[in-house]
């Protein structure tokens, strides 16, 4: 009942335009390309799901599905990080469409303002995900065994003039106070996670742009965070990509063609295949195999002998398959 349940969550999300997909208990995406697979296609989603009855109902955001999405983790989810301080310090925001996490984290729905928002943190565990991301929608369930869940019955708000700054300025993050200035409490961890930010896009390490952060924390806060804090600071960034806001060439980085390069993917991400086999656990039907030997001469031998029984097992395969397909009077 569930499984019918999950296809149909996804159709009726779909059917808002919000663009959907797949995804494993862990939230890495089913299908090869992720969230650019995402659509709202009926017959589509149908297929996926009931080839993943289970799977988790995933939402590609940003301007491809007219929505971007606050994300605020909790310490629940992600030790040592607390998503709900950055939180305040973006000042009270307006009320929205909401989702409560399995792990006690927020998801909170914004109008997307048109053009390309980029997905980036907006401060330690609160990251903004927009163009280039995705968020696991209700009623989906987490590893925990509890769903995500709707909050009220608010509307998708505007996106709010904090986040929209944080999301329209060049270098992607917020306007931070000028060098050498203190501080004050209310903008520490959105300042900090700036400077972080420009940091990573001149190619400093993280080792780096943590000791950078400590010292300015120490010299300009108001007063300072703890050091465990900045430290979060800095590994929140460190995740991202550097360099992903810079311009080049008076173009954005998205703009600028990238040579085609070899992408790994995790093993848990590939399906099985299922193998036909000429000779078990040797030999399979239409596959490359690779027959080795000590000289030249056993690896001919070797392969004559392979050649012996394949052309025996096809012989088997065909007279199986010929006597499975005849009439049974």
């Amino acid at each position: 009942m569930f499984r019918v349940i999950l296809v149909e969550a996804a159709l009726t999300i779909a059917a808002r335009g919000w663009h959907v997909f797949p995804c494993r208990p862990d939230k890495a995406p089913y299908t090869l390309s992720g969230f650019k697979d995402a659509t709202t296609d009926e017959a589509t989603i149908r297929a996926w799901w009931q080839k993943h009855p289970d799977a988790l109902v995933a939402v590609a955001t940003g301007e491809v599905s007219g929505i971007v999405v606050l994300d605020v983790d909790s310490p629940e989810g992600h030790p040592g990080v607390n998503g709900f301080k950055g939180l305040k310090e973006l000042g009270e925001l307006p009320r929205t469409f909401e989702v409560l996490t399995p792990t006690g984290g927020k998801h909170l729905y914004f109008e997307h303002p048109g053009g390309h928002v980029k997905s980036r943190p907006v401060a330690p565990g609160l990251d903004l995900k927009a163009d280039g991301g995705y968020v696991i929608c209700p009623p989906s369930v987490g590893l925990n065994g509890r769903e995500y869940k709707r909050v009220g019955n608010a509307v998708i708000a505007p996106l709010p003039e904090a986040l929209l700054e944080a999301a329209t300025q060049p270098n992607g993050r917020l306007e931070t106070p000028p060098a050498g200035e203190p501080i004050p409490e209310g903008t520490r961890n959105v300042t900090l996670t700036s400077l972080a930010g420009t940091m990573q896009n001149r190619g400093m390490t993280r080792d780096a742009i943590e000791a950078a952060l400590l010292a300015d924390n120490r010299k300009r806060c108001r007063p300072p965070l703890p050091d465990e804090e900045v430290t979060k600071i800095a590994e929140s960034v460190a995740r991202y990509p550097a360099g992903q806001d810079s311009l080049r060439g008076g173009k954005r980085a998205e703009e600028v063609k990238e040579p085609a390069v070899l992408v790994s993917r995790r093993a848990s991400e590939i399906e099985c295949e299922h193998v036909e086999w000429l000779w078990e656990g040797w030999l399979p039907r239409g596959k490359l195999v690779m027959l080795d030997g000590a000289t030249p001469a056993s690896r001919s031998q070797r392969s004559r002998q392979t050649w012996r029984l394949a052309c025996r097992a096809d012989c088997r395969c065909r007279t199986a398959r010929r006597d499975a397909n005849r009439p049974a009077w």
